[in-house]
């Protein structure tokens, strides 16, 4: 019997002359040490503008308002259970501040993108993302 996927965020923020994307490094398991997007659960009560604002937030002390956040996609991981994730974007040059679950957050150039330990998924839509070939932006 399928598990029904839990709901999530994820969030590719860019600055605003769109050469740079901010990652975050993961502190805990899973995936501690690799580097994504901020995100997480979505709460009950919360659309998914609203978890990856806060998220962001919580992350990176970087504020956006949910309204200036952009859908891109739906993703799915393959883990058990599932997650599905609402993946945003938004665009900010304010200066990240890891706290929370994030053991380091920074903006990246995409020369900096291809040394880091990533997690899996992420290289395609940070490059889109520092292309300008990300979907609905």
């Amino acid at each position: 019997m399928a598990q029904e996927a839990i709901e999530a965020v994820s969030v590719i923020v860019t600055n605003y002359a769109g050469d740079r994307v901010l990652l975050v490094q993961r502190g805990r398991d899973p995936g501690r040490g690799l580097w994504a997007f901020s995100g997480g659960r979505i709460e009950p009560g919360e659309t998914p503008a609203t978890a990856a604002a806060r998220e962001l937030f919580e992350e990176t002390g970087i504020v956006v308002s949910p309204e200036d956040l952009v859908f891109v996609c739906h993703r799915f991981t393959g883990s058990v259970p599932p997650f599905r994730i609402a993946v945003h974007h938004a665009l900010s040059d304010m200066r990240p501040d890891a706290a929370d679950d994030a053991a380091d957050a920074r903006f990246v150039t995409l020369q900096e993108l291809e040394t880091l330990p990533l997690v899996e998924g992420i290289a395609d839509l940070a490059m889109a993302a520092l292309t300008g070939d990300l979907p609905n932006s």
